[in-house]
């Protein structure tokens, strides 16, 4: 199963610099230099290639708007996001099996910073 990482809080930055993204899956880590990237597997470190792709989000999705501070677009966003997300879980065929999934584990951690923190916090 694929999972993300949030970077939308620091999407507006990421955006002048890149389109591609590179996937992580569970099971793997990021090694970083100042200019290059290796993905591993955890456990046998060994290393994994994988090629990036083009990111399709909209940029106007990721800037402040006419807000002054990105933390205020999402707080006024919050009623139009969290029915998008209840319209995907009830549309969904894999957000139940996930649910169950997550519900069957001994231990879920939810790691985040910034508005993602408090999502996290919620969730947990």
């Amino acid at each position: 199963m694929e999972y993300f990482i949030d970077f939308f809080d620091f999407a507006d930055v990421f955006f002048q610099f890149t389109d591609q993204i590179v996937s992580i899956y569970d099971g793997e880590y990021v090694e970083y230099t100042w200019n290059s990237f290796q993905i591993r597997k955890l456990g046998s470190g060994e290393k994994l290639e994988r090629e990036p792709y083009q990111c399709k989000l909209d940029i106007e999705q990721a800037q402040k708007g006419e807000f002054p501070h990105y933390m205020l677009k999402e707080i006024h966003e919050q009623p139009e996001k969290a029915q998008a997300i209840i319209n995907f879980l009830e549309e969904s065929s894999q957000a139940r099996e996930f649910a169950l999934e997550l519900k069957s584990e001994s231990r879920v951690y939810l790691v985040g910073s910034s508005s993602s923190y408090n999502a996290c916090v919620i969730g947990s």
